[in-house]
C-alpha cells in the first residue's frame, strides 16, 4: 500500500486539521505521515495530500483529544506544535494514535518508551524550557510614546506562553513583545487582554526612539551590572550555560 503524506501549514489549527484527515482516513500508522509545509524530497509510491486548515475540523479534533488523552496529553501536543523542529507533526500523529489505542489514553505521556510519545515529550519540554528562560531574559524598553517594547528571537513559537506572565505583572502598562524570527507581536493595552498580531513588521525607526527616562535607566542598569561583576571570579563557561549567547543580543546589559 502506498504511503499517504498529509501536508499542512505550520500552526496548531493546521496540524489539528491534518490529524483529523489522517485519523478518519482509516489507514494504518505505518502508511501515514504528516509534514509541515512542503515535504521537499518527494518519494516514489507515496500520495501527497495538501490539507487546507479548517478551524471547525481543528476544534473538533482538539475537543476529542482533550477528552481521550486528558489535559496532560493535550497540552503536550500543543507545546510540541510550537516547536521549530520539522518532524513535530508526524511525532504528534504517532503519539495520538498510540494514545487512542490505549485503554486509558490519559496515561499516554507516561509511555515515553514509545518513540513518538518520547519525541513529543522531548519537543514539549524543550519549548517549555525556552519559554521559562525568556521569562527571566526578556528586557523591555520604554519608547517615547510610553509603550514598553521587547524584541526576542526564540527558536520556538513561544509568544503565547510568555505573554500571560507579563499580562499578570504589567497589567497597567501598554506593552509589546516582538518575535523577530516570525514577525509576530504579543500586544497588550492597559486594562485589556493581550493578543497576537501577525503579518506586521516592526518599525525600526520608531522602536529606536526611547523616552528620556528609559535612556537614564538603561545607563544605570548597565553600570549596576558592571559594578557587581567580580573580574577575578569570572567563569565564562558557566555564564554561557546559565545565559546562552543567543539571548544576550536582546538584553540591555549586553548592548
Amino acid at each position: 500500500m502506498n504511503q499517504k503524506i498529509f501536508i499542512c501549514e505550520d500552526s496548531l489549527d493546521g496540524i489539528m486539521t491534518a490529524l483529523h484527515e489522517a485519523l478518519y482516513s482509516g489507514i494504518d500508522r505505518e502508511y501515514l505521515k504528516i509534514c509541515i509545509g512542503d515535504e521537499g524530497n518527494f518519494t516514489l509510491f507515496s500520495e501527497y495530500i495538501y490539507v487546507e486548515t479548517d478551524p471547525e475540523k481543528a476544534e473538533k479534533t482538539a475537543h476529542m483529544l482533550r477528552l481521550r488523552l486528558g489535559a496532560e496529553g493535550y497540552y503536550g501536543i500543543c507545546h510540541a506544535a510550537m516547536s521549530f523542529e520539522e518532524d513535530k507533526a508526524d511525532a504528534i500523529l504517532g503519539m495520538v494514535m498510540t494514545g487512542l489505542s490505549m485503554k486509558d489514553g490519559r496515561m499516554v505521556m507516561d509511555h515515553i518508551s514509545d518513540k513518538a510519545v518520547g519525541r513529543v515529550f522531548e519537543l514539549s519540554r524543550t519549548v517549555s524550557n525556552e519559554a521559562h528562560h525568556h521569562l527571566g531574559f526578556i528586557r523591555f524598553r520604554e519608547l517615547k510614546n510610553g509603550v514598553l517594547l521587547s524584541e526576542i528571537t526564540p527558536k520556538n513559537d513561544i509568544l503565547t506562553l510568555v505573554a500571560p506572565h507579563f499580562e499578570d505583572r504589567l497589567g497597567c502598562e501598554d506593552w509589546m513583545i516582538y518575535d523577530r524570527n516570525r514577525s509576530l507581536f504579543a500586544v497588550h493595552r492597559r486594562g485589556s487582554r493581550w493578543g497576537i498580531v501577525s503579518g506586521e513588521t516592526l518599525d525600526m525607526d520608531r522602536a529606536a526612539e526611547l523616552s528620556e527616562r528609559e535612556e537614564e535607566f538603561q545607563d544605570l542598569w548597565k553600570r549596576f551590572c558592571s559594578s557587581v561583576s567580580i573580574r577575578e571570579r569570572e567563569n565564562t563557561e558557566l555564564q554561557q550555560q546559565n545565559l546562552p549567547l543567543r539571548f544576550r543580543k536582546n538584553m540591555t546589559e549586553f548592548e
